[in-house]
């Protein structure tokens, strides 16, 4: 019978303000994804949020906050 295990490696990341992921390098999106996604991409750490953290009244309106107080260079 096969042994199953399982390990913890420790991750050195920080945690977004706004949607509470972890920020990993690897899955962010670029900055236009933001105004292409709405709500499923956090304009923060530019990641893919889940359909609960989406519908979630607190991160709507940090995003909309966030995404209001961006300039984007011309």
């Amino acid at each position: 019978m096969p042994h199953l295990g399982m390990s913890l490696e420790p991750r050195m990341s920080q945690e977004c303000e706004i949607c509470y992921q972890g920020i990993l390098p690897e899955h962010q999106f670029p900055l236009n994804a933001i105004l292409i996604y709405g709500y499923g991409i956090c304009p923060s750490c530019r990641q893919v949020t889940s359909s609960l953290t989406q519908r979630d009244q607190n991160y709507r309106r940090k995003w909309r906050r966030f995404v209001k107080g961006m300039s984007l260079d011309t």
